[in-house]
């Protein structure tokens, strides 16, 4: 490339990356108007109960028909109404030796977030025999069942990295059941989370704290991610110990920074690439963050560009004009686990669209959806039944997308949206966009 060129080029990238940047804004910074959570208010960690109306009524509309029979589908292989009919043959500590039947498993097999699967739906229909249902399943957990991926489970998970997403979902569940299961049952499952420990670095406050690995792992995120969501679903319920718990709320808030400035850099870039960092922002951690501004009312995307280009990266980098099923084709992919790129039947590199709504800015919603509509993906979910941004197999992919999709919001070119040029000055990684349009957009993207 001619150097005045590429001089221009980044020049362009300081001066629109650094524009608005000036001065230090608190980070978190408070959600105007925020009303704080009541001891044993629920929901609470993606939406409160001010919100159902709205979303009962999204339910009527074609999307989010779609985004619930996809969701149901993912409970017990048919239409929701029962507990799931397959689980993970491996139960317990033992058989510990790799993944467990995650590609061959029927639909429906049991996981991890099965629990606030049944425990969506209570929410939307009001009717208790899915909280029941949740319960089921949240017992299932206790018994040691395992998920159809045998490294995740509430009880004996393989790791740290596989505690965080264990427990983060699972709280989830506690969240969305609250309010259809009896208070001794709330107590018990409240304080299973509050005293989780699953053996070394399995504890909840060495989740919070991040104590396996480091930021730069594709383990940290996970891990901090789930521990927020397991600590805000608690926090001052009714049989909760708020001695043990408010340290852990305080120490949750800065493990959020350290992950998006010592993992991940102010560009979105991560530490060992992108197919860890897919682990380490979307598995659970850009989730921890909405609920940090759902519960808390602390907003940790809008006051700095860290969380926001761990999402929008993938929409900047990745050339349109592909196939839908396989974007990894079409994105530069850097450092190790390549296959998690994009990859939406899984967890590692799925639900970018509707866990990237659930953080983005209103401007920046319809851009996303642009993307979502102009790439295939659209197309892609209707042909293949896979409700809004939800081909693999965890209810939970549902339930955010369910809750974050800007339904009746048009979109928006994201040109007109997104710079067409950004950094990340940590990881000294820049990266160029001439628009969105078709195949023939100029995407120039280098790590020095």
């Amino acid at each position: 490339m001619d150097t005045a060129i590429l001089r221009g080029l980044l020049g362009a990238s300081l001066l629109i990356c650094g524009a608005g940047m000036a001065g230090e804004a608190p980070w978190p910074s408070d959600v105007p108007g925020f009303k704080p959570v009541a001891a044993g208010e629920h929901p609470r960690l993606f939406f409160r109960k001010t919100d159902l109306p709205a979303l009962r009524e999204r339910a009527k509309t074609p999307e989010g028909q779609a985004i619930l029979k996809r969701l149901r589908l993912t409970l017990n292989g048919s239409d929701g109404e029962s507990m799931p009919q397959a689980y993970n043959p491996r139960r317990g500590k033992q058989n510990q030796d790799g993944a467990g039947p995650t590609d061959k498993a029927p639909p429906g097999m049991y996981t991890f977030s099965h629990t606030a699967g049944f425990g969506f739906l209570y929410q939307i229909t009001g009717d208790k025999k899915y909280a029941d249902l949740g319960r089921e399943c949240m017992e299932k957990a206790f018994q040691e069942h395992r998920d159809r991926d045998n490294r995740y489970s509430f009880k004996y998970p393989f790791g740290a990295l596989r505690a965080g997403p264990s427990l983060g979902w699972t709280a989830l569940g506690y969240d969305l059941c609250y309010d259809g299961w009896d208070d001794a049952y709330r107590r018990k499952v409240a304080q299973a989370l509050e005293n989780y420990n699953e053996g070394p670095n399995l504890s909840l406050p060495e989740l919070v704290n991040g104590k396996r690995q480091h930021p730069g792992s594709n383990h940290w995120g996970m891990q901090v991610g789930g521990g927020a969501l397991a600590v805000l679903s608690i926090m001052n319920d009714p049989g909760v110990d708020m001695g043990k718990i408010k340290p852990l709320l305080a120490a949750s808030q800065q493990k959020m920074i350290v992950n998006m400035t010592q993992g991940f850099g102010d560009g979105g870039f991560f530490a060992e690439g992108d197919g860890t960092g897919s682990m380490s922002s979307h598995i659970v951690f850009l989730t921890g963050l909405q609920a940090w501004k759902t519960a808390a009312g602390k907003d940790f995307y809008s006051p700095k560009p860290n969380a926001q280009w761990t999402s929008l990266k993938w929409f900047f980098l990745t050339a349109l004009g592909g196939d839908p099923s396989n974007l990894r084709a079409s994105f530069p992919e850097r450092g190790e686990y390549p296959h998690n790129i994009w990859s939406r039947a899984g967890i590692s590199g799925g639900c970018y669209f509707g866990i990237g709504m659930g953080v983005a800015t209103e401007e920046q919603k319809p851009a996303l959806l642009w993307f979502y509509n102009h790439s295939g993906v659209r197309e892609a979910d209707r042909t293949g039944g896979f409700g809004i941004d939800a081909p693999g197999p965890y209810p939970h992919h549902s339930v955010v997308s369910f809750v974050n999709w800007p339904v009746g919001m048009q979109e928006r070119d994201p040109g007109e949206v997104i710079p067409h040029a950004y950094r990340d000055s940590i990881c000294k990684f820049y990266a160029w966009r001439n628009g969105w349009r078709d195949a023939d957009d100029v995407i120039i993207s280098i790590l020095t």
